[in-house]
């Protein structure tokens, strides 16, 4: 989550926005570029987890297809979130702090340090607002619950609302932040 927000930040301290913008580029683009690596990288690394767990350790996840279609999802999610904390981050030092504090935030609330049958009812609900919560009981829906592709749509749909709300405000936010041209 913090990678977008540290490099771009790094990038217009060390006015190498400044220079990338001298090409016939639109700000828009540079912004796009940065976010489909921030997806890219997400979407790489699960998929990694995905196939290590499954051939070294046996690991079931279920259904294939909702097993991408939720990593595309929380992949996306990622990305919004990372163009969140670049648009409201002042410094690196800053754009690191809220990133991990956003991420153990969530990880806490949404279930990934603590199995979510092991909680109250109310934490249960409460993971539901994270994008975290959505993952872990969609992942769960497929590999414990031997759910197929349509029965995680509604998790699907809740992370890519996830990100679109944060990618909506870092859309307006971060041309603003960083002094977009146009």
């Amino acid at each position: 989550v913090g990678t977008l927000a540290r490099d771009l930040l790094t990038e217009q301290r060390l006015a190498v926005l400044d220079r990338v913008r001298a090409a016939p580029v639109r700000d828009a683009t540079v912004l796009a570029g940065k976010a489909a690596s921030v997806v890219v990288i997400a979407a790489v690394t699960f998929a990694v987890i995905w196939l290590v767990t499954g051939v070294a350790l046996g690991a079931d996840w279920g259904d294939p297809a909702g097993v991408v279609l939720l990593i595309v999802a929380v992949s996306l999610a990622i990305a919004g979130l990372s163009g969140f904390v670049a648009a409201i981050a002042k410094t690196e030092a800053s754009a690191d702090m809220l990133a991990t504090f956003t991420a153990f935030v969530f990880a806490l609330i949404g279930g990934n340090f603590i199995p979510l049958g092991d909680l109250p009812e109310a934490l249960r609900r409460l993971s539901l607002a994270t994008p975290n919560g959505w993952a872990v009981q969609g992942f769960a829906e497929l590999s414990v619950g031997g759910g197929a592709a349509a029965d995680v749509i509604p998790h699907v749909a809740a992370l890519l609302g996830f990100a679109a709300a944060s990618a909506a405000v870092a859309a307006v936010l971060l041309p603003r932040r960083l002094g977009a041209r146009r």
